[in-house]
């Protein structure tokens, strides 16, 4: 690849000159627990894994979400009648209880869920 000659010009007795920087950088990328993207390239807390990519406010994030997507962190375990209150889901039989996140829906098929909501 050529490198592109840049001018630099004067205006006012002030020199100026534009510059377009790029760095391209390798990293890793580990879904810790189905929750969040830790990384050592930026802070990628609040990206979903299953975008391929994180926009923060110094850099673009940019992944391969093929291998992430096809690993299901959660295995079936059967069918339980709930009982709700609320935003709250209780199911008793398996004494737990869920709340509704109602900020985000995640944006995948993953796991075989058609529409699978964050609790």
């Amino acid at each position: 690849m050529d490198d592109i000659i840049q001018y630099s010009h004067g205006w006012l007795g002030v020199k100026c000159q534009s510059t377009t920087n790029f760095v391209l950088t390798e990293g890793e990328i580990f879904l810790y627990e189905g929750r969040g993207l830790v990384s050592n390239l930026d802070n990628t807390d609040h990206c979903m894994v299953q975008r391929g990519k994180c926009i923060t406010n110094t850099s673009i994030v940019l992944w391969s979400s093929n291998d992430v997507v096809s690993h299901c962190l959660y295995r079936r375990v059967g069918s339980f009648g709930a009982m709700k209150y609320g935003d709250h889901f209780v199911i008793n039989e398996l004494q737990v209880s869920f709340i509704i996140d109602k900020e985000n829906t995640i944006i995948t098929t993953n796991c075989g869920s058609d529409n699978p909501h964050l609790m």
